[in-house]
């Protein structure tokens, strides 16, 4: 009899501790406690920027691309992101090789939409761009400054891993097309056209879940 009552005291014990285990364990774990429509998130993200075309790959080339972008759960695996971006790039025109100078940008709003899967939550978006664009030549045969903006589009593809708690680490791919009409100009020696700009970014980031 007292070997029963010291076994099932001893069974006892260990369910609650088992249990006990299993709840610290929930609470540790940020696919448990944190799923990705329940907070608020920010982060900071670096890409590298790719023009496509060769007239702006031959004058600039590939550069770096900071951001800072922020997202609101809407629900149903819905969110509304929003970002800002920041692009500045030297090069040397065809004409005279001289310097030139760009500087983009871009405001970004967009719905995406985000599944989860353990840590990993593949997300798929699109959205507005809107492009404010700079150039600085130094070059006689072309406008010294433009300074244009403009509505562009985005669709991006991503996947943020929850490394633990708030912390996530976010790699994503995106393209991104806008047309910039042509600059006025009261010189009679140069000739102006419009810019279609496409690029793509792929590119890191890292996060905090509010």
């Amino acid at each position: 009899m007292r070997i029963s009552v010291v076994a099932l005291a001893l069974l006892a014990v260990a369910r609650l501790s088992a249990f006990s285990y299993t709840n610290e364990a929930d609470e540790k774990c940020p696919c448990v406690e944190r799923g990705p429509f329940s907070s608020f998130s920010v982060e900071g993200r670096m890409s590298g920027l790719f023009f496509v075309g060769d007239l702006m790959n031959d004058i600039y080339g590939a550069g770096v691309n900071g951001e800072i972008m922020g997202s609101v759960p809407l629900g149903w695996g819905f969110e509304l992101w929003g970002a800002v971006d920041y692009f500045a790039k030297k090069g040397h025109t065809d004409i005279d090789n001289t310097a030139t100078r760009i500087t983009l940008v871009p405001l970004t709003i967009g719905p995406r939409y985000t599944y989860q899967f353990g840590h990993f939550l593949p997300y798929i978006g699109a959205g507005l761009k809107y492009y404010f664009l700079h150039i600085h030549n130094y070059s006689s045969y072309v406008i010294k400054e433009i300074s244009k903006n403009a509505p562009g589009v985005v669709g991006e593809v991503g996947c943020k891993y929850l490394i633990w708690d708030h912390l996530i680490v976010d790699g994503f791919f995106n393209y991104s097309y806008v047309h910039f009409s042509a600059p006025h100009t009261s010189l009679g020696n140069v000739v102006t056209t419009h810019l279609n700009l496409q690029c793509w970014n792929l590119g890191l980031g890292i996060g905090y879940e509010y």
